[in-house]
């Protein structure tokens, strides 16, 4: 919606990191606005993330954090 002209978004870079490497859309950073936000690993049945990649992903993330 952005590319097309309709307003600005406050979006996560990796969302928009090719159009901002080539210059079609531009970041700025907004003084004394803070959009930390906590995120959460979901999946579907038991109390423990499916095997591979998706567990992958979780070990990775839990260790990015710490």
């Amino acid at each position: 919606a952005v590319a097309a002209g309709a307003g600005p978004a406050a979006v996560g870079a990796h969302a928009v990191r090719d159009d901002l490497a080539t210059g079609r859309l531009v970041q700025i950073t907004v003084v004394g606005l803070d959009l930390t936000r906590r995120l959460h690993a979901v999946w579907q049945g038991g109390a423990h993330p499916p095997e591979g990649p998706a567990r992958e992903l979780v070990s990775w993330a839990v260790k990015a954090t710490r």
